[in-house]
């Protein structure tokens, strides 16, 4: 994947991958910022159901303004049909490595607790749904300052 270009995304390298897909540091060619680039993996690509989860996901977080939660600048396919989320490029250790540094589980959110358990950039944690709905519970208060 590192060096193709998807769309106006040039990827750069490898930052991770989880459960619900792999991410790529890319660069936008158009606007000459970092992103990152969330692909759904190959062999889901096929699943319908993992199809939609993905794109509810792009458009829950695209929803949300907020310092925890990385902007989404588009969504789209590759010519291969693998879907994918480019958001926010957000430069830091990645949630397992906070976790482990600091010995902190993930906790549930709640409209209470969302903050402190939300550390960045872990909008794409599994919990992401009910974070996402405790967040536009929480009104204007959650908008990111730009």
């Amino acid at each position: 994947m590192t060096g193709n270009t998807v769309g106006h995304y040039r990827i750069v390298a490898r930052i991770g991958a989880g459960g619900m897909g792999e991410v790529f540091l890319a660069e936008d060619t158009r606007l000459g910022r970092k992103a990152a680039i969330k692909f759904l993996p190959a062999e889901l690509a096929g699943n319908q159901e993992r199809r939609q989860r993905f794109l509810t996901e792009a458009k829950a977080a695209s929803a949300l303004n907020h310092p925890h939660v990385c902007t989404v600048y588009d969504v789209g396919e590759t010519a291969e049909g693998i879907p994918f989320i480019a958001m926010e490029f957000v430069d830091g250790d990645s949630l397992d490595k906070l976790l482990s540094r600091n010995g902190t589980k993930p906790a549930r959110c709640s409209s209470s607790n969302w903050r402190r358990n939300l550390p960045t950039p872990a909008w794409h944690r599994p919990s992401l749904i009910s974070c996402c709905k405790a967040a536009r519970q929480s009104g204007p208060s959650c908008s990111r300052p730009r």
